[in-house]
């Protein structure tokens, strides 16, 4: 029919428009058939391919095993009811099935180059959390643009298997290049891997051992560390066998080996034939090679008679530079001492017997180096050889010592301080009964020039006790804003007593220098730790000089610039003649501890003093040395605007009436104190009560009925100290006033009993101060 009517359409275009026309009208009339033809032929091949689908689906949905179709993406298009069962209802993508610590993406990532590069995928992998298998077996393959699934469950044991098998396969490349032996069982025993460093130990081609169906039990007997060779003969290897168990019912899957050879074995044997001691190489490979020489562990291999077969860099540090290790003996680097206790232990070790306890080398060449030696518990018997571990202990001892010499400083520190606690109580006594006598006698008395001698050489006693609390550390210093020039003219006579005869004291004063705020007492401790330094450092006699200047960063030495902040300094510069210091010391002589005397002769603390108060001061300290010149330090306190405070003379200051009424209880355990305190008050017209213990004082308030308006107590007495007596009297009387006295400074004692609600007085104390605090106290001036 449709032919018809496209030789119609022909006759009839033939007829109207020519021949032409008509032959166009027929090839398009016959175009229009064959496309029409062909439509149909495809509609009946899509309606069968359809209803084979149909077939498929029907056959699919009905089995029980899950299957899903999924596009590239991992989208499911289509599943079963098994799969949809294998998520509790839920329909999943297959990457979501994967579960594991950070396994899913490396086996989805695993899966999905498989589907790229075969079309098809096998894996058997932990299941999520949600899904109702613990393992799954998943198997994929790629039809067109979709991906079919195909899921089932498996036992744990059985896929922890599975994956030990792919495991193998993948990873076998890489085994096969460590040069530590590895061979691999089935759970039958029969070996199914094997690479190349086990294969040369076994004597025999990898591929071939991994094919040839090898028992494992076979290969590796049970009476000792031996491996079966291919010829026949029992190799010594070092090796570990264990079996694979799956992870959850403990199903054997497998046998692994890990083999090493025993050099240590091959070496002895051979030395024993040929009847010479020889020490075995710490490993074959690379990686142990680099292991033993590398170690920060000295180690050394060595025989029963000490005779050195190898030794790591480590162990070469304790012997002279130049000095082969190998072939000596362990004893020819020790003391002679140590060297009969080395002999000792070799021989117990040889022996057989316990292992030795660490003892504790000394090195001839080196003897500020020490080391503890250890020696495993081996025997040395029949040419055997073991290794002998030492552990530097240099640096121990030097903490040691160091720990010793702080406990000795703050030991030295107490007794200075006790001492000093002491002497004050006596410079009280000496000094109030100086002032006491003063008033009988007046200036043209022939005694008062014989008291006044007493006086004054009783306060150069008293700055020597401030010394040594403050080298003790219990005073707290203050800084106060002071003239240098005047602070290094009040010490240039004990510094030259202290330098000696011998050298040279060369004092140069600069011009125009501004005050600077230190403490003076701190000062001073400088200033004197630095010309003791260098009295030593010329032993032979020489020239200190100490010279002042005022300078600015612009015009400090440019070394010195770098690191000071922008202002005005008061340069002090301490130059000696001496010996210098060598360059390998001089970035050590700020440090703790750190000395170049002979043992007793320095603490190593003194430097380290100097450079913590200048910092604390807020300056900088310098050094340059050059050995057989001398040394220079050059120190940089920043200067102040305020004048410098200065000690008004006693002569100048206005006369003050300092008698008063009142009664005043004295709480002092030393009786010269006591008995001056008692005497200048009771001469300035107030009552006085005496004890001499906080017990006594407080028996004293008790039985005492009038009102008591000040208590003088000392702080620290036998029994009862200052405060507690404080605490029980201020439980009667709170109005009562109180005043401390002490050898040690006042903000040690605040920091101990408070900041308030006393008055402090320091000893040794003069008569006036005595009276004049009292009076500032009754009269609420303090």
């Amino acid at each position: 029919m449709a032919l018809l009517l496209v030789v119609g359409a022909w006759s009839a275009a033939t007829l109207w428009f020519g021949v032409e026309a008509g032959l166009a009208f027929l090839a398009l009339g016959l175009v229009g058939l064959a496309l029409a033809l062909l439509l149909a032929e495809r509609s009946r091949e899509v309606e069968a391919a359809e209803s084979e689908v149909d077939m498929l689906r029907t056959l699919v949905a009905a089995t029980l095993s899950p299957v899903a179709v999924t596009d590239r993406t991992g989208a499911v298009i289509w599943h079963n009811g098994g799969y949809e069962r294998l998520g509790r209802g839920q329909v999943l993508a297959p990457r979501q099935l994967i579960g594991g610590l950070g396994g899913a993406s490396a086996d989805w990532d695993m899966l999905q180059r498989n589907l790229d590069e075969r079309g098809q995928a096998d894996l058997v992998v932990p299941a999520a959390s949600g899904v109702t298998a613990a393992w799954l077996s998943l198997n994929v393959r790629q039809v067109a643009s979709r991906r079919v699934w195909h899921v089932a469950a498996v036992e744990p044991d059985a896929a922890f298997a599975q994956r030990l098998d792919r495991a193998r396969d993948h990873l076998g490349p890489m085994l096969s290049a460590v040069e530590t032996g590895v061979v691999l069982a089935d759970d039958g025993g029969v070996v199914r891997f094997v690479n190349d460093a086990a294969a040369e130990l076994i004597g025999a081609d990898a591929a071939s051992l991994s094919e040839a169906g090898l028992r494992f039990d076979a290969l590796f007997p049970d009476d000792g560390e031996v491996i079966q060779t291919e010829a026949g003969a029992r190799k010594p290897v070092r090796r570990s066998l264990a079996p694979l168990y799956g992870p959850v019912h403990g199903m054997l899957v497998g046998h692994l080996a890990v083999l090493r050879p025993d050099r240590e074995a091959e070496q002895v044997a051979a030395a024993r034939e040929a009847g010479v001691p020889s020490a075995p190489q710490p490993g074959r490979s690379a990686f142990e090679a680099a292991l033993f020489e590398e170690s920060p562990l000295a180690m050394a291999v060595i025989d029963a008679e000490g005779r050195i077969g190898r030794a790591n860099a480590a162990f070469g540090a304790f012997v002279p530079a130049g000095v082969a290790t190998r072939g000596g003996r362990l004893g020819d680097f020790v003391v002679d001492e140590d060297r009969a206790v080395v002999a000792e232990v070799l021989h117990a070790v040889a022996a057989g017997d316990a292992a030795p306890k660490p003892m504790e080398l000394r090195f001839n060449t080196q003897p500020q180096r020490s080391a503890q030696l250890l020696l495993p518990p081996r025997s040395l018997a029949r040419g055997g050889w073991t290794v002998a571990y030492l552990v530097d202990l240099t640096h121990q001892k030097s903490l040691e010592r160091q720990f010793t010499q702080a406990q000795k400083m703050q030991a030295i520190g107490q007794l200075a301080g006790g001492v000093a606690h002491d002497f004050n109580n006596l410079l009280t006594a000496i000094l109030g009964f100086c002032d006491l006598l003063l008033v009988r006698h007046g200036t043209h008395d022939e005694s008062f020039t014989d008291i006044m001698q007493i006086k004054r050489n009783a306060n150069r006693a008293s700055n020597l006790v401030r010394q040594l609390l403050a080298f003790s550390r219990q005073q707290t210093l203050r800084p106060r804003v002071l003239s240098i020039t005047e602070v290094l003219a009040e010490i240039s006579n004990l510094l030259r007593r202290l330098i000696g005869e011998t050298i040279e004291l060369e004092m140069e004063h600069g011009r125009d220098l501004r005050p600077v705020k230190v403490d003076q007492g701190q000062l001073e401790q400088v200033i004197i730790n630095l010309a003791v330094n260098a009295r030593d450092a010329m032993a032979e006699g020489g020239t200190l000089t100490i010279r002042t200047s005022a300078v600015t960063v612009e015009t400090a030495d440019d070394d010195d610039s770098e690191t000071m902040t922008d202002q005005e300094y008061v340069q002090i510069l301490i130059r000696d003649t001496g010996c210098g210091i060598p360059p390998e010391h001089l970035s050590k002589i700020f440090d703790p501890f750190f000395t170049t005397k002979e043992v007793g002769q320095g603490t190593g603390l003194g430097l380290s003093t100097v450079y913590g108060i200048i910092k604390q001061t807020g300056g900088y300290i310098f050094v340059n040395s050059e050995p057989g010149l001398g040394t220079e330090f050059r120190l940089y306190l920043p200067t102040q605007d305020a004048a410098p405070e200065v000690d008004e003379p006693e002569n100048s200051r206005v006369v003050r009436d300092l008698t008063g009424k009142g009664t005043i209880l004295v709480v002092e355990d030393e009786d010269p104190v006591r008995m001056f305190a008692a005497r200048a008050l009771t001469n300035k017209g107030y009552k006085v009560l005496e004890a001499d213990s906080g017990e006594d004082g407080l028996d004293v308030m008790n039985d005492y009925a009038g009102p008591i308006d000040l208590l003088i107590s000392d702080l620290v007495m036998p029994g009862m100290d200052g405060p507690a007596l404080v605490d029980e009297a201020r439980k009667s009387r709170p109005d009562m006033k109180i005043v401390f006295m002490s050898g040690y400074a006042e903000d040690a004692v605040r920091q101990r009993i408070g900041e308030s609600g006393f008055a402090f007085l320091a000893k040794p104390f003069s008569l006036k101060q005595l009276a004049e605090l009292v009076k500032d106290v009754l009269d609420e001036r303090v």
